[in-house]
């Protein structure tokens, strides 16, 4: 707030009744209007209240505008007409003809389809973009691992299960090749639990010795560092038991696929699946309660993970099992131990990784282009001088509302600032803060 009063202070005559009215306070007669958010609807109902203060002329008083979410569009379309002068653009009138403006919103209330099927099909064309191409950000560590798991699991030199799968191809599957690693880790987490009274006692001095090195008599952060180790290992040993299962799951894929000429019909069955669940997830998640939403997030997650899954079984079974049909090099190529299909793989994870490097935006191959757009051209519009015809109006910085002889308030642009990362535990529920913007600030308070 500190700089916007400057920024207006600099845009006022240099004198000290320019700066005095330049500094905002209840005593100045100042009015704001707030419009508060809730998509379409909500632009929706504020145009009701903006045209009842209008009929009142209270709408002419008002010198700042706050915005956010659906009040945010119909904001900036009174921004944006009302920009360098004119009256409010949404009288309403009882008559059947609408002023122009309010029929344009009217007629473009249905802004995401305005053509109807074709733009339904637009919609999911680009969400189906999006998942693909955000795939592609994936792939290159898929890749990889897969490389991983048919050296480790399938015969090439230097790894523990050497042969492992290439052993159940020749004799059989036996469980007891399984767990190796497994029970010993398992065995070591149970005493590191078993033995944690015995850390307490003996570690108590060097705890103290510790917190009062930290300029603190509090052993708290010991403790936390300490107790976090139980979580560490326990991760640990998942982590062990679901590299030593992969395998079986790897064999018994791979069987599958042997067995029946529709197994890659039934995994492509599956791969569409997840992908029309991740287009449908938020539409699914609106018909379900409280409860009902955690369950149906839970398994949208995990039909999300299906698909990363499937993409690692099929090029680590194809590796090992030598069903892998392309290839950059000759057959029985192999170079340090890598066979040339692994080096095929290996080159097409950094091909992908460069692409998506150099050419991918996650901003751009979301939905959110689309949706800007189709807002703007429902609520950013003006007038052609010549026809009269309401048109859309080309892109409008911020700083070219609000000019010298507009009648539209100073528009503040409130929105959330997502922080996802952030370890404050102000924002730890909401993973978001407050920010806005304005024609000559923008920022918030932290």
């Amino acid at each position: 707030r500190d700089t916007e009063k400057k920024a207006v202070k600099k845009t006022a005559k240099p004198s000290p009744a320019a700066e005095k009215a330049a500094e905002p306070g209840v005593g100045k007669g100042l009015v704001g209007l707030a419009f508060s958010g809730g998509g379409i609807r909500s632009a929706t109902f504020n145009l009701g209240i903006a045209q009842a203060l209008y009929r009142r002329g209270i709408i002419d008083h008002v010198d700042y505008l706050s915005t956010v979410s659906g009040g945010g569009y119909l904001g900036a379309s009174l921004s944006t007409i009302m920009r360098q002068g004119g009256e409010f653009p949404f009288p309403h009138v009882e008559s059947p003809n609408e002023p122009a403006y309010v029929e344009w919103l009217r007629n473009n209330s249905n802004y995401l389809a305005t053509r109807g099927f074709i733009d339904y099909v637009r919609l999911f064309a680009i969400l189906l973009r999006g998942i693909l191409i955000n795939l592609l950000v994936l792939l290159p560590p898929l890749l990889i691992a897969s490389v991983l798991f048919s050296l480790y699991y399938g015969g090439d030199p230097g790894f523990m299960k050497k042969g492992l799968l290439n052993q159940w191809l020749l004799h059989g599957f036996d469980w007891r090749d399984v767990f190796q690693m497994t029970p010993y880790v398992a065995l070591a987490v149970i005493g590191w639990y078993i033995a944690f009274p015995v850390f307490v006692r003996s570690f108590k001095v060097v705890k103290r010795k510790v917190a009062l090195s930290e300029g603190s008599d509090s052993t708290v952060k010991f403790r936390d560092k300490f107790e976090l180790s139980f979580a560490f290992t326990l991760l640990l040993l998942a982590g062990i038991a679901m590299i030593e299962i992969f395998p079986i799951i790897i064999h018994f894929f791979h069987e599958f696929r042997r067995s029946t000429q529709i197994a890659d019909v039934w995994t492509s069955i599956a791969s569409g699946g997840s992908i029309a669940a991740l287009v449908a997830a938020d539409k699914m998640l609106r018909k379900f309660g409280k409860f009902g939403k955690q369950v149906m997030s839970t398994l949208i997650g995990l039909l999300g993970l299906l698909l990363p899954l499937l993409i690692v079984l099929y090029v680590t079974e194809a590796l090992v099992y030598g069903n892998f049909r392309f290839s950059f090099f000759d057959a029985g190529y192999s170079l340090l131990g890598l066979s040339g299909e692994a080096i095929t793989v290996l080159l097409l994870a950094v091909a992908t990784w460069l692409f998506c490097w150099l050419f991918v935006d996650i901003n751009f191959t979301s939905i959110h282009g689309v949706y800007r757009d189709r807002l703007a051209s429902a609520f950013l519009v003006t007038k052609n001088r010549d026809s009269g015809r309401v048109e859309i109006e080309k892109d409008v910085n911020l700083d070219e509302i609000c000019q010298p002889g507009s009648r539209a308030p100073y528009h503040l642009i409130n929105v959330a600032l997502n922080l996802q990362g952030s370890k404050d535990p102000r924002l730890r529920e909401r993973k978001s803060d407050f920010f806005f913007f304005s024609k000559y600030c923008y920022g918030g308070e932290r």
